[in-house]
């Protein structure tokens, strides 16, 4: 009675790939709902996103079927012919494992130039240059795998004549780009920050839209991780055993990129279902638009006050990127008022507790709307 070959860590490697699969489609198709319905727009970074979903699902079917044929489990339980199957499907399936986060990153810096100032050329060239770079490496990676050995199909039949004299370089460029990789993962969750530090808002406000890129940080870790494993397999004994952590990694870079990649890009239906989607000048204009005159009057009657300036609120343009940043120039509305004491009417009005200075001050500042 022949033993199933589907065992060890491959049914690992299954769970990792669909459970990932899920909670990625679940994300994207919030994503799409966000940009068709909410923001109305559907923009270059949507589109490198759903290649990237396609090429992560195309390769954990690929693995789904390496690790049924064996992968993830120990060798000397398996055939000949399981192993050559299970080898065979991991390599077809190891190049979209290359290329899906780096047209991920493409979605992200896509993502991060509609925020950041077209004006500001050489942080847009920097932007540029990780993510294509990312790529370059990637396409060359995928091109030397089938190449480490003449002919390729000896890369999972050893049996069949011919030479596997680049294996080595192989294993090192896979090192290389691995490490460039989880460089550019980091690169972009930090590079958000230069963009929020330098606008006219709170520093708590400014953290608060940075953290939604620092997702970023799980990607390179997937990568260093993944990198590390690229490595072990060049001493591995149990080979069909000792690749399901690449196998695993590999995914978990790819699906993380996708999922952490569309969280900034689901604020607006974040703020949505907190009733909180709208321009600031709708949010808490109203609140601050109703001044009568015995208001001010009741505080120039405790401190002398000219030229005091009510901000009514500030309205974005719509083309405020998916309502991340403050608009710039800002639209600001403004009513002035000249406020005349006179100093035999001066009283003080101290029975409600109330301070004139901070109902001023709450005044000019409003609350702050995010």
């Amino acid at each position: 009675m022949s033993t199933s070959p589907y065992g060890g860590r491959g049914p690992e490697v299954v769970a990792v790939a669909w459970t990932l699969f899920a909670v990625a489609t679940i994300v994207l198709a919030l994503r799409f709902c966000t940009g068709w319905f909410i923001t109305r727009r559907l923009r270059w970074d949507f589109h490198w996103v759903i290649v990237t979903y396609v090429l992560a699902t195309v390769n954990g079917c690929l693995f789904t079927v390496s690790a049924v044929w064996g992968s993830g489990n120990h060798s000397d339980v398996l055939t000949e012919h399981d192993m050559i199957n299970a080898s065979k499907w991991q390599w077809i399936g190891l190049p979209l494992g290359v290329i899906a986060p780096g047209t991920g990153k493409l979605a992200i810096v896509a993502y991060i130039l509609q925020l950041q100032s077209r004006t500001n050329v050489k942080k847009r060239l920097i932007l540029h240059g990780i993510a294509w770079l990312n790529m370059i490496f990637d396409i060359i990676q995928c091109i030397m795998i089938y190449q480490q050995c003449h002919p390729a199909r000896k890369l999972w039949d050893q049996s069949i004549p011919g030479n596997c004299h680049l294996l080595e370089k192989g294993t090192s460029l896979g090192v290389f780009v691995g490490s460039f990789s989880a460089f550019s993962d980091l690169a972009l969750a930090i590079y958000p920050f230069f963009i929020f530090w330098d606008l006219n808002m709170s520093w708590k406000k400014k953290l608060s839209l940075w953290a939604l890129f620092l997702g970023g940080v799980l990607a390179a870790v997937a990568a260093v991780i993944k990198t590390v494993n690229v490595l072990s397999l060049r001493t591995a004994a149990d080979k069909t055993y000792a690749t399901s952590p690449l196998l695993i990694w590999s995914m978990v870079e790819s699906w993380v990129i996708i999922i952490v990649g569309s969280i900034p890009p689901l604020r607006p239906l974040f703020l949505k279902g907190l009733r909180r989607d709208q321009p600031e000048s709708f949010r808490y204009s109203k609140s601050r638009s109703h001044i009568d005159d015995t208001k001010l009057s009741e505080l120039s009657s405790n401190k002398g006050l000219t030229g005091l300036t009510s901000t009514i609120g500030r309205a974005q343009p719509r083309d405020s990127i998916e309502r991340m940043l403050p608009a710039h120039p800002s639209i600001a509305v403004t009513k002035d008022f000249t406020i005349h004491r006179e100093s035999s009417h001066a009283t003080t009005n101290a029975s409600d507790g109330h301070s004139p200075d901070r109902s001023l001050d709450a005044l000019e500042r409003g609350a702050d709307p995010i």
